[in-house]
């Protein structure tokens, strides 16, 4: 499972695209989703590449994407990823970055180091919200398309779905309410692929008041995400179902989500799936106009109660839900599922492909016990 490689700043940088207040444009790209990551093709300093969209990020370019464009950075700054990490990075001043005929100017980004985890994924780096924050962001679910404004005319906005942003100097941030009155603040970062994460401050405070907003499905220590600083470190996890979500006035039922250590709980681009949404930063208003209009959406989803991620190039159980029901413990590499052998996998594929097919309720595999080194075999289930 994958979360946004998201970049948080510490100290003060100007990040920003030369353009006047008075431009008008309007710029409408298609754009890929793969297993929940936004990508669209743009131009920088006259060189195609392919760019994560991300609301959680700034601008940034990989290590190999500047090589290839003659990019040279500038000035040092540090900054944290999503799970924490601080790490020192470079900026660099772009020349031009083209979408659909329109050209920017004087963006400044966020250059990425050789070999970053980002590059794994085969993209060439990230359109973040130090360009988007220029105008009206719309991202269109149903025909899967990008836009960036400067006027919310003709974006099919309907006013009754305005939500006002929670002040941030970068981030999109919106109140989401449950049952008995509880909410969360959560940022809406269209680079993580999952519905809805609640952060484990919000899940602390929420128990503390013995709230009965939600419903604790699972307790786990183990490894889930990645940050562009490399994996997240083990961690105790809770898998949750809250039967009464709201975003504005729209509602959805049975949310299911896996507690995070990020600084946000976050709504990510699995809301896309159910609907339009216009962020205008300028206003200061987040629209999320659903594509069925009264829907409540049943957002269950069932879960494995072993986890399998890729952690250096081979499959590995990163969460075991209830442990002392299993005999997984977490971080057992996996040889073989449902009779497939498996060494060395690409992390790209893995994460973007069906690469490891599983059943639908239970599969039988055969993993390396970290104490013995013996192989053993068990079944894990879907629930």
């Amino acid at each position: 499972v994958m979360k946004s490689f998201l970049i948080a700043f510490i100290g003060e940088l100007a990040l920003f695209a030369q353009l006047s207040l008075f431009a008008q444009y309007r710029v409408t790209v298609p754009y890929v989703k793969e297993n929940g990551k936004i990508t669209i093709n743009a131009e920088v300093n006259g060189h195609q590449g392919r760019f994560l969209v991300d609301t959680g990020a700034p601008c940034s370019l990989t290590y190999s994407f500047m090589q290839r464009a003659g990019i040279v950075p500038f000035d040092s700054v540090q900054v944290q990823d999503s799970n924490g990490h601080l790490l020192t990075t470079r900026v660099a001043e772009l020349e031009s970055l083209k979408l659909d005929g329109f050209t920017f100017s004087c963006l400044q980004a966020i250059c990425l180091e050789k070999d970053n985890i980002v590059e794994n994924f085969k993209i060439d780096g990230i359109i973040g919200y130090n360009l988007m924050k220029m105008g009206i962001v719309k991202l269109d679910g149903s025909n899967h398309t990008f836009t960036l404004a400067s006027s919310e005319k003709g974006l099919g906005i309907d006013s009754l779905c305005g939500i006002p942003l929670v002040k941030d100097p970068y981030l999109v941030r919106i109140p989401v309410r449950f049952a008995d009155n509880e909410q969360d603040t959560v940022m809406f970062d269209s680079g993580a692929s999952s519905f809805y994460a609640m952060s484990a401050t919000s899940h602390r405070r929420l128990s503390e008041k013995h709230s009965k907003s939600f419903e604790q499905l699972g307790k786990g220590v183990g490894i889930l995400s990645l940050g562009v600083s490399g994996v997240e470190k083990a961690s105790t996890k809770y898998r949750l179902k809250i039967p009464h979500f709201s975003i504005g006035n729209h509602s959805f039922r049975n949310v299911t989500t896996i507690t995070t250590h990020a600084m946000d709980s976050r709504i990510g681009s699995e809301l896309l799936n159910h609907g339009n949404i216009v962020i205008n930063y300028r206003k200061g208003v987040f629209y999320y106009i659903p594509s069925v209009s009264g829907e409540t959406p049943d957002m269950y989803q069932k879960e494995w109660d072993a986890v399998i991620t890729v952690i250096d190039n081979y499959l590995t159980v990163g969460m075991v839900w209830n442990p002392e029901e299993s005999p997984l413990k977490g971080g057992e590499r996996i040889v073989e599922i449902e009779g497939k052998k498996y060494d060395k996998v690409d992390l790209y594929k893995a994460t973007t492909t069906n690469l490891v097919q599983l059943p639908e309720k239970e599969a039988y595999i055969k993993y390396i016990d970290k104490e013995t080194g013996e192989i053993k075999s068990t079944v894990i289930r879907r629930k």
